[in-house]
């Protein structure tokens, strides 16, 4: 689990960096994303949302412009940054 976690974390962590969203290193096994602003985050998080991709706001962190993305199985982290693409993305999805 350790491994799948480190893999898939620093995988999405490069995708959504290359998207222009800001991921700060992470150990755990989530990443924050950080969009350009509140508006954006709220927008991400609903479109993923729709797609059955559940991740977790972070404003009552201080955070508004955050969103919380849990490492789980592949096709759900692939499916993260497919439905990013929409909020700034720039390269190709291997």
């Amino acid at each position: 689990l350790r491994a799948h976690n480190a893999r898939w974390r620093d995988w999405l962590r490069q995708r959504l960096a290359s998207n222009r969203i800001r991921v700060p290193p992470s150990q755990g096994n989530f990443v924050l994303a950080l969009f350009d602003d509140a508006d954006t985050a709220r927008a991400a998080f609903e479109a993923l949302r729709a797609k059955g991709l559940l991740v977790r706001e972070v404003h009552s962190y201080g955070l508004p412009q955050g969103l919380r993305i849990s490492i789980g199985r592949e096709e759900h982290v692939r499916g993260v940054v497919t439905v990013s693409q929409a909020f700034g993305a720039r390269g190709a999805i291997d």
